[in-house]
């Protein structure tokens, strides 16, 4: 499946151009994000004060200084192309601010680019603005409606956020888009079992597995699945399955700890 995809895993901004339709509640100066995805901004303020001190014109020369540095911060003579792949780079490497720049440079010269939307729409899960996260994943597939891995990406934001029957079109429409998907498939497994439709989950998890015995999502996905379905022995073995791939996954460990003082079925 082409194009980065959310991670699992993933967990502020500043400075950005202000007539961009894309920046969301990344915009102008003074911006940060809650936990809760809500807005902190000064950014008023700043435009207040230099219209105190020489009215519009004073205000149009911060918002000019603003975007004059937004796009400096793009290496010059970088394609679309080269921009995206420098934007993940950063983003790869914590640098989010630079990212989020990468993003909305692309975006500012064509806004129809979906990789770029849909890239932005990752970054904004790891700044925890989940609502605007969701708007630009939905628009990423609305741009490339064949793309599995927007579909793949906007399925499994809409299960964290406990949306699971819609999660589960848009990741059987991945699956249709990219069959050979192993963690796509765990993930709709896990859809379908929030679903209470417990005999496709388990199939779709085990098939998960058998395709990608070494991924430890995959093991975690179906414990999951069959946690949900009242089997707690086998849910723990497929826990521990994947806590021996990876005995660092925060996932497998937080569903194991659930499991803990549950009786094991027989």
């Amino acid at each position: 499946m082409d194009g980065p995809c959310l991670d699992i895993a993933d967990t502020e901004l500043q400075d950005a151009a202000a007539s961009s339709p894309w920046a969301g509640p990344f915009i102008a100066k003074n911006v940060w994000v809650n936990p809760e995805g809500a807005e902190f901004r000064d950014h008023y303020k700043v435009m207040e004060r230099a219209f105190a001190r020489g009215g519009a014109a004073a205000v149009d020369a911060v918002v000019r200084d603003g975007f004059d540095r937004f796009t400096r911060a793009i290496p010059a003579g970088k394609t679309a192309a080269e921009s995206l792949a420098w934007g993940w780079e950063q983003y790869r490497a914590g640098r989010l601010l630079e990212a989020r720049t990468a993003y909305l440079h692309v975006l500012h010269r064509d806004p129809t680019n979906a990789e770029a939307v849909s890239r932005l729409g990752i970054l904004a899960v790891a700044m925890k603005a989940p609502l605007w996260a969701l708007d630009l994943m939905r628009r990423a597939v609305a741009l490339d409606p064949q793309s599995a891995a927007y579909r793949a990406n906007l399925g499994l934001l809409l299960l964290r956020q406990g949306k699971p029957a819609e999660a589960e079109p848009e990741l059987r429409k991945s699956l249709e888009l990219s069959p050979d998907e192993p963690l796509v498939r765990a993930n709709l497994g896990l859809a379908l079992a929030l679903l209470g439709k417990a005999d496709e989950a388990l199939a779709a998890c085990r098939a998960a597995v058998a395709a990608g015995p070494g991924l430890a999502l995959a093991h975690v996905r179906l414990g999951q699945a069959l946690a949900l379905a009242g089997r707690t022995a086998e849910a723990r073995a497929a826990l521990e399955a994947a806590l021996a791939i990876n005995p660092d996954h925060a996932e497998a460990r937080h569903a194991l700890g659930q499991l803990v003082a549950a009786p094991a079925s027989p």
